[in-house]
């Protein structure tokens, strides 16, 4: 039996967001993805997630961090999580041993940067941003955002989320806002508190807007690839991270192309297999090709980046 052109809209409004949380949230947030859809939301949610420049700190860690010298694998592997997680959902064993996964590499690292990962803003900001971060990005493009049961669907899902994580001390993350308009709230509170400046965000956001301007811009343009990222950030990171907008005009048309280029993907059938699927699906040939791609890439990129930052050369 062949799928409606509208197949997902029709699914998610015969669902229950209040028990059917998970099946709305893969509806919502893996179909229609490609590599640059993918990491255009990477580089538009990470400097969000590290204000504070502890955050910062752990990410760039002087130069020397995934984000430099593994940029696009550092892409893939963030997503490579998220993908499972939104595939799966918070009560699947996958989901979980992803979750794990990252709380130990969470203490690994907080070895070295004690004090770093026991900010419990720091994991509910994360999370709620999380739930909260399409919706937010399609308004900013002039896009229709969520309907309410995807709403009520996104904050059950990363409530059930928040509750997998743990801070360096073992402690479980709690304290995740009660519903939708909370955690809106929450997301508005945090994002004008004073947070301070600071030359660490800068050169991490630096980092994660020139990856994204390398990998799919011709070196000309790459101007263009960083102020469509710009483009896309809240005032906050604009002033914590050190980043120049661009002036309003361009911004506003930025982000209008943006919208019209997803506006006009849609306007075809729904994709009928999801990016984790089509991931899934590669051939081992057609994954080593990937591989070595993205290896390749990111040792051109981080000679590129340490250069335009006057960052010594990477010891071999």
């Amino acid at each position: 039996m062949s799928r409606s052109r509208r197949w997902i809209a029709q699914e998610i409004e015969r669902l229950d967001p209040e028990v059917d949380y998970e099946a709305i949230w893969r509806l919502t947030s893996t179909y229609g993805l490609d590599d640059f859809a993918v990491n255009l939301v990477y580089a538009h949610l990470f400097p969000h997630f590290v204000i504070p420049m502890h955050g910062s700190e752990t990410v760039y860690r002087g130069g020397d961090g995934k984000v430099v010298e593994r940029a696009t694998q550092r892409v893939e592997d963030t997503f490579r999580h998220n993908l499972t997680w939104w595939t799966y959902g918070p009560s699947h064993e996958r989901t979980q041993a992803s979750v794990a996964n990252i709380n130990r590499l969470h203490a690994h690292y907080a070895r070295k940067y004690p004090g770093n990962f026991a900010h419990l803003d720091d994991y509910l900001y994360t999370l709620a941003f999380s739930a909260a971060s399409m919706h937010r990005f399609f308004l900013t493009l002039g896009l229709p955002g969520y309907n309410d049961k995807q709403k009520v669907a996104a904050h059950r899902f990363w409530e059930a989320m928040a509750a997998l994580f743990v801070d360096e001390a073992g402690n479980q993350i709690t304290g995740f806002p009660e519903d939708w308009d909370a955690m809106i709230a929450y997301l508005d509170e945090y994002e004008h508190r004073p947070w301070p400046a600071h030359e660490v965000g800068r050169q991490m956001t630096d980092a994660i807007m020139d990856q994204f301007a390398f990998r799919f811009f011709p070196r000309p343009l790459h101007g263009i690839g960083r102020a469509l990222v710009a483009s896309t950030y809240h005032p906050t990171v604009w002033r914590v991270h050190k980043v120049d907008p661009p002036r309003p005009r361009a911004r506003t048309l930025l982000l209008r192309i943006a919208g019209l280029m997803i506006r006009l993907k849609k306007l075809g059938p729904d994709p009928t297999s999801n990016y984790q699927e089509i991931l899934e699906a590669l051939t081992e040939e057609e994954r080593r090709e990937r591989r070595q791609g993205i290896a390749t890439l990111d040792r051109r990129f981080s000679v590129w980046f340490r250069d335009r930052q006057g960052l010594p050369a990477k010891a071999a």
